[in-house]
């Protein structure tokens, strides 16, 4: 089980973002559109969240459950995270389906994906639903490896938010 230790920046330019991490040493791992689709939780578990996505050709299958320590109370989204690779969506899609699970919502956002360092920075743009800025996210294992990478890249650590991809939409008004 790998551990997923992130935050979210909002409102970035992503231009200036992708200049940064370019003169740092970055370097581009990934460009394209990425769809997902969230599923409801198993009775029983609490902050699960069930995703299927398409990352340009990948498809991918994936639990995230919010681990509850002192990293909430700091604005870092902390989870277990399960993650396979699948050969077919539509039929991953109708397998989840059969066992019960409900569609919640599709997000669909061009992503541009680095590497710098130890850390991961996705340049997001979600396109369907309208209504949120650009953003950033910056994973790393440690979080004092995403915040050093974070004041690196021109990115205000006290303007962090710790949120799921649902909170991010909630807090836009578009969920």
């Amino acid at each position: 089980m790998a551990r997923e230790t992130e935050v979210k920046f909002l409102e970035v330019d992503h231009k200036e973002l992708k200049s940064r991490i370019l003169d740092e040493g970055g370097k581009k791992v990934f460009e394209g559109p990425v769809v997902a689709e969230y599923f409801n939780g198993l009775p029983g578990k609490k902050h699960l969240t069930i995703r299927l996505r398409t990352k340009g050709d990948i498809v991918e299958l994936a639990t995230k459950q919010r681990r509850k320590n002192k990293y909430e109370e700091r604005n870092v989204r902390d989870c277990n995270e399960l993650q396979v690779e699948v050969s077919d969506f539509d039929e991953m899609r109708q397998i989840l389906l059969r066992l019960g699970l409900k569609s919640l919502r599709t997000v669909t956002k061009d992503r541009v994906a680095y590497v710098l360092g130890q850390a991961k920075i996705d340049a997001d743009r979600i396109t369907d639903p309208e209504g949120v800025p650009p953003f950033a996210e910056v994973e790393a294992a440690r979080v004092k490896t995403i915040r050093s990478t974070s004041k690196l890249l021109g990115l205000d650590w006290s303007e962090r938010k710790g949120w799921s991809t649902r909170g991010l939409l909630e807090h836009y008004g578009v969920l």
